[in-house]
């Protein structure tokens, strides 16, 4: 499910020519998606990434975050309405998480992301985030003598 998940947040666009039944699919996915992102319901699973990734010292989950951070950036202009919407709902999601995890974790810092573009900060949406980032930091700083790169 999370490779899934991870397929749909760093798509950038779709399909040109989507017939009928792909359109009402598709806006019910971005229109579930975007919920997902702006309601908070998606906390959970940001607290497993963390806690899967950071005792790992793993740079996937940053490598991740930027590529959806950028799709989201490339889609502004989808025909989809419901896609739209989605892309600003996700680039504000992953401009917060990018945050969180370069100020607490694991951030590849070759992939060029700059605090500037993570500007987008929502004030409570990002005390949550970085709330549940701080309660398992501990899995990263513990990590130190490690040369092996997790996979995912």
């Amino acid at each position: 499910m999370a490779y899934g998940l991870w397929n749909a947040l760093c798509l950038s666009s779709l399909l040109e020519f989507l017939d009928e039944d792909q359109v009402a699919q598709a806006t019910r996915l971005c229109n579930t998606m975007t919920i997902f992102l702006e309601s908070g319901e998606c906390l959970k699973w940001v607290e497993m990434a963390i806690i899967v990734n950071y005792p790992w010292g793993c740079k996937k989950l940053s490598a991740n975050v930027v590529k959806a951070l950028d799709a989201a950036e490339q889609s502004i202009t989808s025909p989809l309405p419901a896609f739209r919407v989605y892309s600003p709902a996700r680039k504000r999601f992953f401009a917060d998480y990018a945050y969180v995890i370069y100020r607490t974790g694991p951030w590849d810092k070759r992939k060029g992301v700059t605090l500037k573009q993570m500007d987008l900060i929502r004030v409570q949406w990002l005390a949550k985030l970085v709330s549940l980032a701080q309660q398992w930091a501990h899995l990263y700083v513990g990590y130190k003598n490690r040369t092996d790169d997790c996979e995912d």
